[in-house]
C-alpha cells in the first residue's frame, strides 16, 4: 500500500515532492534487491523512482542537479537494480515503460556515471533496436546528451595555400580521392573554388589599390561570398619597410587597410549605384561583415529586410538558420534549399542546417509529442526529411566537403532511429554508392 501511495504521489505531485521521495532511493533500490520475484514491488519501485529521479536529474538542460541529491539517490547502485530487473521475465511492461526514461535521465548532467557503467551503455544500444519508435528515440537522445560535452564543431578556417600546396604535392593522387573529384568535377569541387577564390580575392584587393574603384571590388567580393565559405581573406595591405626589413602595414589611400573591413565601404558603394542587383550584393557583403564579426544580432534583421525586397536570393537565409531557433531555422533552410539562382555552397550549406534541425525537432516530437503538432506522425515527417536530405547532401555535395562526415553521421543516425529493427545485423542498409564516395 505504501508503494501504491508512493507511485500515486510522484505521478500527481509537483517537483517538490517528486525531490523529497527521490532523496530515499536507496530505501526503494534495498526493497527491489531483497524482493526480486515480486513483480508488483518491483513495477511500483521502479515507477516511483523514474518520476521521482527526472525531477532531480532533468530539470533543464543548462541547469545541472544539486550534487548532494544526485549524491542521496546513489545512482549507480540505483542502475544496477533496475538494469538487472529488466532481465527477469516476469518484469511488466509499465516497469519497462517507466524504466527507459528512468535509465535514461543521468545521461544529461551524469555522464560520467553513466559512462562508466557498460550495462547502460549496453541496454541503450539495444533500445535503438525497439520496435517502439519512442523508445529508440529515447536511448537516440540518450547518446547525444553522453557525447555532447565532449563534441566540436567542424569550424576550422581552411587556408587556400596549404589547400593549394598539399593538391600540388599529390595529397589529392590517392586512388580513391582522386577518383570521386574526378568523377565530380574539379572545378566543382571545394578545394577548386576555394583556392580560385583566394587567387581571385588577392587580384581584386590589388586592382582596387590602382583603380579605386570600391564598386567593381564590391561585385566581385559578393560573387565570392556565395561561391565558398572562406572567401574574405582577413588580411593587411603590406610592405617591406626598406629600413628595418620587416613588413608593416601601409596606407594605401582606400578607407581601410583591413581587408575585412572593405566590405561595408564596398556595400555603401554599391547602394548608391541604385542598381537592384548592385543593391542585392551590398547586402551580402554587409551581412557576410556582420558574421565574420560575429554579430547575428544585426546580420539577422539587414537579412529579413532583404528577404522582403528580394526573396530569390538564397544567401539571405542562411545567416537566419545560424541563431533561430529550430522551428524558424528549419523553414528559413528549407526556403533558401528552394531558391533557383544558388551556388552549390549556398545550397548545401542550407541543407546541411535543414539535416541539423529537422533531426533535432524529429527526436523531440517523438519524445514530447503535442497532440496540436499531429502527434508522433509530425516527428516521423521531420526524421524522413533529415534522412532523405543527408542522402541528398551525401550524393550530390562536393565529395571535399568540409560537412560530408558530418552529414554522413547524421544518415546513419536518421536510418538507425526510423528502421530500427528493420536494419540487417550486417549493415548492409548503408551501402549505398553516394556514401561509399
Amino acid at each position: 500500500m505504501t508503494l501504491v501511495a508512493l507511485a500515486t504521489i510522484t505521478h500527481h505531485g509537483g517537483s517538490k515532492i517528486r525531490t523529497e521521495i527521490a532523496k530515499h532511493t536507496p530505501v526503494l533500490v534495498r526493497l527491489m534487491r531483497e524482493n526480486k520475484s515480486d513483480a508488483k514491488l518491483l513495477e511500483l519501485a521502479i515507477v516511483t523512482m523514474s518520476h521521482a529521479v527526472q525531477a532531480v536529474l532533468v530539470v533543464s538542460a543548462e541547469k545541472p542537479p544539486d550534487p548532494k541529491l544526485v549524491k542521496l539517490i546513489g545512482l549507480k547502485d540505483m542502475l544496477d537494480v533496475v538494469l538487472e530487473s529488466m532481465r527477469y521475465p516476469w518484469i511488466s511492461i509499465l516497469a519497462v515503460a517507466h524504466a527507459v526514461p528512468l535509465l535514461t535521465s543521468p545521461t544529461l548532467h551524469c555522464r560520467d556515471v553513466a559512462l562508466k557503467h557498460p550495462d547502460l551503455l549496453n541496454f541503450l544500444a539495444a533500445c535503438l533496436r525497439c520496435e517502439d519508435l519512442s523508445v529508440r528515440c529515447d536511448a537516440m537522445t540518450a547518446f547525444f546528451h553522453l557525447h555532447h560535452y565532449d563534441a566540436k564543431d567542424n569550424n576550422a578556417n581552411l587556408d587556400p595555400k596549404r589547400v593549394l600546396e598539399s593538391y600540388e604535392k599529390g595529397a589529392f593522387k590517392q586512388p580513391r580521392i582522386e577518383d570521386a573529384i574526378v568523377d565530380y568535377g574539379f572545378q566543382d569541387t571545394d578545394i577548386f573554388n576555394t583556392v580560385l577564390a583566394a587567387r581571385t580575392f588577392q587580384s581584386a584587393m590589388q586592382q582596387a589599390v590602382e583603380t579605386r574603384n570600391l564598386v567593381n571590388l564590391g561585385r566581385t567580393l559578393a560573387r565570392l561570398v556565395v561561391q565558398t565559405e572562406f572567401s574574405i581573406t582577413d588580411g593587411y595591405y603590406q610592405a617591406i619597410n626598406e629600413r628595418t626589413g620587416m613588413m608593416e602595414t601601409v596606407n594605401t589611400g582606400l578607407p581601410f587597410t583591413r581587408w575585412k573591413d572593405a566590405l561595408p565601404f564596398c556595400s555603401e558603394a554599391l547602394q548608391e549605384t541604385g542598381y537592384a542587383s548592385d543593391i542585392d550584393m551590398a547586402d551580402i557583403l554587409q551581412i557576410k561583415y556582420l558574421i565574420m564579426s560575429r554579430n547575428l544580432n544585426e546580420a539577422i534583421p539587414r537579412a529579413k529586410a532583404a528577404i522582403e525586397r528580394s526573396p530569390h536570393i538564397p544567401y539571405f537565409y542562411y545567416p537566419i538558420t545560424l541563431k533561430a531557433d529550430m522551428e524558424q531555422g528549419l523553414r528559413y533552410a528549407k526556403k533558401g534549399m528552394q531558391c533557383k539562382a544558388t551556388t552549390k555552397f549556398v545550397h548545401f550549406g542550407m541543407m546541411k542546417r535543414a539535416i541539423e534541425f529537422a533531426a533535432n525537432l524529429g527526436i523531440n516530437a517523438v519524445t514530447n509529442p503535442r497532440p496540436e503538432w499531429g502527434g508522433k506522425e509530425l516527428g516521423v515527417a521531420f526524421l524522413t526529411s533529415a534522412m532523405e536530405d543527408a542522402k541528398d547532401f551525401i550524393a550530390n555535395a562536393p565529395p571535399d566537403s568540409r560537412h560530408i562526415q558530418e552529414v554522413v553521421d547524421w544518415y546513419m543516425l536518421m536510418t538507425i532511429t526510423l528502421k530500427g529493427p528493420e536494419l540487417c545485423m550486417s549493415l548492409v542498409d548503408f551501402e549505398v554508392s553516394a556514401l561509399d564516395a
